[in-house]
């Protein structure tokens, strides 16, 4: 299934390495409008948030990671705070 005219497929979470790879600045989907997300956390947008907490905690100068910056559309991120590491899914700024 294509996703937002790209040519990957969809991420349906755990086919890839648990460190998620950055894309470069050149990356369309890095200025494609992504959906929002649905009201129940499905196991896809469950195993984004472990594999982009993992790819955060090896990356030790890394403030957040943003699920569009390791190629996957979701509206979803991943920041260190002073409790550890949060996931804020389907931001909106009011």
């Amino acid at each position: 299934m294509l996703m937002n005219g790209f040519s990957r497929p969809q991420y349906t979470g755990g086919e890839i390495m648990p460190v998620l790879k950055l894309i470069g600045p050149e990356s369309p989907i890095l200025r494609t409008k992504t959906e929002r997300m649905g009201k129940k956390f499905t196991r896809a947008e469950h195993q984004a948030v472990v594999d982009m907490t993992k790819t955060l905690e090896a990356m030790p100068d890394a403030i957040a990671i943003a699920a569009p910056q390791v190629g996957i559309p979701m509206r979803l991120f991943v920041v260190r705070s002073k409790t550890g590491i949060d996931a804020i899914m389907d931001p909106m700024i009011t």
